[in-house]
């Protein structure tokens, strides 16, 4: 997954990674990678 968010508006896209990352996981490596 990728997020994209304005310029200079790290800080908010990573909060909102977080908040993501909670619900679906941490990454998980396909099979066959």
């Amino acid at each position: 997954m990728q997020i994209v968010g304005k310029r200079w508006r790290e800080i908010e896209l990573l909060a909102i990674a977080q908040e993501i990352n909670q619900v679906v996981g941490d990454f998980r490596r396909p099979a066959g990678y």
